[in-house]
């Protein structure tokens, strides 16, 4: 399996709103690099958003497109909270 299968596998896994570096994929996957420049590309074709500097997550698609309705991350948890109640606001 190539390392951008993997990768993009183990994140289609992940939940949404789940907080996830590089590092999560260096015990299976021992080229650093490649890791980085694939979650790049995800970012670049719209499968995954770049939260900071080497943290990424899954961002929540709806019929008008990606929602950004972060609120914080919680650094501890790994988690973003999303606040759903941003979408009606929006619509004001």
């Amino acid at each position: 399996m190539k390392i951008t299968e993997y990768i993009s596998l183990t994140i289609d896994r992940f939940p949404r709103g789940y907080v996830f570096t590089y590092t999560d994929f260096t015990k299976e996957v021992s080229q650093r690099e490649a890791v980085i420049k694939a979650l790049n590309r995800m970012v670049s074709s719209g499968k995954i958003a770049k939260l900071s500097k080497g943290k990424y997550y899954k961002p929540e698609n709806s019929p008008f497109g990606n929602l950004q309705l972060l609120n914080t991350y919680d650094e501890k948890e790994g988690t973003l909270n999303i606040d759903l109640n941003a979408f009606d606001r929006l619509s004001l």
